[in-house]
């Protein structure tokens, strides 16, 4: 019954994100787990299904390259977990799994903290529907792109320039004496 339970809310999450402007409420048995008013803003829905205080843990993307648009939110490394159950992905608005678009987070966030764990995602991809193939897996969910690589290097350009000051290091190491001055 709990797996059952953990799936449905993952269903609701998925769905809340990905169209915030409708409202959702979910009951099991007598306990109200979600309750979620309709937003046109992305950053609502997520403080509705998270914590206001999470969002201050996320950076906003908006990265536009030719017929690639890439927004949403993207975590700092303090959202690091060591599954992906906090890494939601939308492709023309549609929840979607590709190895090619984990593999560009994983190139960007290695470097913060290593292999291994993983960030909080919210990404939102809007591409040519026809440079998109659906029919990969049987519940849709696993897509693959006409151009992958072209995407992958998009997708990498837009997470470097909002991570930009994260992957920033003090030039300047400040050393203490045996004093401790």
């Amino acid at each position: 019954e709990q797996t059952e339970i953990s799936h449905i809310k993952k269903t609701i999450i998925t769905q809340a994100l990905a169209k915030p402007t409708v409202a959702i409420k979910l009951h099991i048995g007598e306990r109200k787990i979600y309750s979620l008013n309709s937003t046109t803003l992305l950053s609502d829905r997520i403080c509705a299904l998270y914590q206001p205080a999470f969002l201050n843990q996320l950076m906003p993307i908006n990265f536009t390259d030719k017929d690639i648009s890439i927004t949403g939110y993207i975590g700092l490394p303090q959202t690091a977990r060591k599954d992906r159950a906090d890494q939601f992905i939308f492709v023309n608005n549609r929840p979607a799994i590709a190895p090619i678009l984990h593999h560009a987070l994983n190139e960007c966030y290695h470097p913060l903290f290593g292999r291994g764990l993983f960030p909080s995602i919210f990404l939102f991809i809007q591409i040519d529907p026809r440079s998109v193939d659906v029919n990969v897996h049987p519940a849709k969910k696993e897509i693959r792109f006409k151009y992958p690589n072209k995407l992958r290097d998009t997708l990498i350009q837009a997470l470097n320039k909002a991570l930009s000051g994260v992957h920033e290091r003090p030039k300047k190491s400040i050393k203490i004496s045996a004093q401790g001055q």
